[in-house]
């Protein structure tokens, strides 16, 4: 969920930063700026459970064929 969100925002960056100037006023480029430090933050967070599930899917899979 995290890694798709990521990949959604990164696709809008522009838009998204347009948005948050218009709103809060900050400079375009620092807008655009913290859009790309989002994704970077929501990557790194999806990275321990994205393993977390390839673990589980791993164990899963061994248990099944040991049956």
């Amino acid at each position: 969920m995290l890694t798709r969100m990521a990949r959604v925002i990164e696709g809008r960056r522009d838009d998204l930063a347009a948005l948050e100037a218009d709103d809060v006023g900050k400079p375009l480029s620092q807008a655009r700026a913290d859009a790309a430090a989002l994704t970077r933050y929501l990557s790194f967070s999806a990275a321990p459970a994205t393993r977390s599930m390839e673990t589980r899917s791993l164990i899963s899979m061994a248990t099944q064929s040991s049956h």
